[in-house]
């Protein structure tokens, strides 16, 4: 990753905590672009799945051309037209009214429990053993979709609000799966990033030739998001060894930003609602946030609790993530609106529960960061200033991956 894109961002302290300057550099992986995509079969992501896991059918229909702007809704074959191409496909939005819903999953019984802003729930089955929640608007209808993916069969299964769609392969046993939306159709694409070899393997809804890119190393944690405002996902990764952001733009553009400090995980969202997604990281230390807004400025602050979960989203629908952390131990959502209030609800917090739309969540090793055995603990514990888990999402089909702990 050699750095070519320069630029000054806003920046804050210089103290120990990093700095927010925006430079172009070096970011110490490997760049592979323009590789044919080897990853999975063929895009072909509509219904077969029953609700309690088991997949139906054999998922793909060959069709990687561009997809219908009119959806049929499966009732009576209404039309469900999309809304604008550039709403956030990972928004967290299920009913359509413009505030992210808290969610969890169990995967021991694959239930679903949405919350939605108006405080009413919804509880629903979907998945299977060993799968990997991947919650995201597959369709373009603005709403999320319940979705898993499958790492032994490399299948990705998706049920929308009125449609379960048949498995569509794309990916391999050992990749983390990043679902966004890299073309900005306002589809979220299958994708997949390979710890093995770094590369970013997309399926891009458009119809765009599946592609491959090299971007990351070592260790990293695989971040996409909007961060140059042009409405399409860039490749990102946070390098918990050197607490930098590498962001490969959609463009080809690379912007290297030192931000954290050893023993943060990446939160990255956009906070001060302009469009870019803003590198931001949360410590279990001490529960403390550090934001670095793209309009300028660094935003510190505490909240949460050390065995809290950071989930941030736009829960209050003024279109700037607030910060909110989730406490899996007893299922209580505390948010702190940008707007300046403070809530909180109860939702899961029963044993094994994950927040699928968590950030990294203990970087992958447990649900729940300090508690005895995550990366967090034993590095700790053996004289480190913390640890991470660079193979996962949050989920806990990754709790028997290795440790990285921070020197």
């Amino acid at each position: 990753m050699n750095g070519g894109a320069s630029g000054e961002g806003g920046s804050g302290d210089n103290d120990e905590r990093g700095t927010g300057g925006r430079r172009g550099g070096d970011g110490g992986g490997s760049e592979d672009g323009g590789r044919e995509d080897d990853s999975g079969g063929t895009r072909g992501i509509r219904g077969g799945e029953q609700a309690g896991g088991s997949p139906g059918g054999a998922g793909s229909d060959g069709n990687a051309g561009a997809r219908d702007p009119i959806l049929s809704s499966g009732q009576g074959g209404a039309p469900v037209r999309r809304p604008s191409a550039h709403r956030d496909v990972r928004s967290g939005d299920f009913d359509g009214d413009g505030k992210s819903d808290s969610v969890v999953w169990e995967p021991a019984t694959y239930t679903w429990r949405v919350r939605f802003a108006s405080g009413a729930t919804t509880v629903s089955s979907f998945g299977g053993p060993g799968d990997v929640a991947v919650p995201a608007d597959y369709d373009g209808d603005g709403l999320m979709d319940i979705a898993v993916w499958r790492s032994s069969d490399h299948n990705w299964y998706v049920q929308s609000a009125f449609t379960i769609y048949p498995p569509t392969p794309h990916g391999d046993p050992g990749d983390i799966p990043v679902p966004a939306d890299y073309d900005g159709d306002g589809i979220a694409d299958l994708a997949v990033w390979r710890p093995s070899d770094h590369g970013w393997y997309i399926r891009y809804s458009s119809g765009i030739i599946p592609g491959t890119v090299g971007w990351g190393g070592l260790g990293d944690v695989p971040v996409p998001g909007d961060y140059d405002g042009d409405r399409k996902a860039d490749a990102a990764v946070w390098r918990p060894t050197d607490q930098t952001w590498y962001i490969l733009d959609s463009n080809g553009g690379e912007t290297v930003i030192p931000f954290g400090a050893p023993g943060d995980v990446a939160v990255p969202a956009d906070y001060d609602g302009d469009g870019r997604t803003d590198p931001a990281v949360w410590n279990p230390k001490d529960a403390s946030w550090q934001i670095l807004k793209s309009l300028g400025g660094v935003t510190r602050l505490t909240f949460g609790s050390p065995n809290g979960i950071p989930v941030p989203a736009d829960y209050d629908g003024d279109g700037k993530a607030d910060v909110a952390v989730w406490e899996p131990t007893n299922g209580e959502w505390s948010l702190q609106e940008s707007t300046g209030g403070a809530v909180s609800w109860s939702l899961g917090g029963d044993d094994g529960d994950i927040a699928p739309f968590s950030t990294n969540a203990d970087q992958g090793c447990s649900a729940s960061f300090g508690a005895p055995g995550s990366c967090v603990d034993v590095c700790l514990s053996s004289g480190f200033q913390g640890g991470y888990c660079p193979y996962g999402d949050g989920n806990a089909s990754y709790w028997a991956a290795q440790c990285f702990c921070t020197p």
